[in-house]
């Protein structure tokens, strides 16, 4: 009798094992369907080997410096973070054949340790120890408004809107702070927060703000201000982002 109940509870066991082995294969499958989906989903958009590298020109500095490899690590990061790019950079591929470049210029101010150079289309940082994720996407933005808007986007009479625009962009990515930078005023700063708000959640109808903004807070208030500015590629690459009013 002993050994009878025994073998009942050893047989409930193994049916057992086998129901919670199936569950987890059946989990797994379900997963790496959703997975593989995805990646599809993916690649038809961009294009299965679209990466953020392929506008960089990596002969600007060679692979084994030390420096290469924090920029390549960065350029990762930001890739993985703010898929938003994917469109960007699918999108300066079509464009322009240039490819980015990156310098070192160690004259640079360490309150100011980078720029991007419109005509040689490259990113100057001050040292490594400037290779930060924040500079380089500010800088990248700098790029891909020349490649996707023009020479005469950035060179005109809108200097200072050209750069709130870069700022505004970044803080969309990296839902910092640096279009309010310098700000005293607590209303100001909200003022922007909310503003910023409405473009996080693609609500554009406060777009015509932007002028606003970009004259009366105090970044970049050395540079020269067009009251007519279109900010055409806050527009188009994070409002349109995606194609949902083109």
């Amino acid at each position: 009798m002993v050994a009878m109940i025994k073998d009942m509870i050893m047989k409930n066991l193994v049916c057992l094992l086998f129901v919670f082995v199936l569950f987890v294969a059946c989990q797994n499958d379900n997963i790496n369907e959703s997975v593989f989906e995805n990646e599809i989903t993916l690649n038809t958009i961009f294009g299965e080997e679209i990466h953020i590298r392929d506008i960089v020109d990596k002969r600007s500095a060679s692979e084994s410096d030390m420096e290469w490899q924090l920029i390549d690590a960065e350029l990762n990061v930001m890739w993985f973070l703010y898929p938003e790019l994917k469109k960007i950079v699918s999108y300066m591929l079509e464009t322009s054949s240039l490819k980015l470049k990156f310098k070192f210029d160690p004259s640079l101010a360490s309150d100011a340790p980078a720029y991007y150079h419109i005509a040689d289309h490259t990113i100057y940082l001050k040292s490594k120890d400037f290779i930060s994720q924040d500079i380089i996407l500010h800088e990248f933005i700098h790029a891909a408004q020349r490649t996707l808007m023009g020479e005469s986007y950035m060179t005109g009479k809108s200097a200072r809107n050209v750069e709130f625009e870069a700022a505004v962009m970044t803080d969309l990515l990296l839902k910092s702070e640096l279009g309010i930078k310098g700000v005293n005023s607590d209303a100001e700063a909200n003022a922007y927060r909310e503003w910023l708000k409405k473009l996080k959640a693609n609500d554009f109808s406060r777009l015509n703000e932007f002028n606003y903004f970009a004259e009366k807070l105090p970044l970049y208030q050395d540079k020269k201000f067009d009251s007519e500015f279109k900010s055409d590629f806050l527009l188009y690459y994070w409002i349109y982002k995606d194609h949902e009013y083109l």
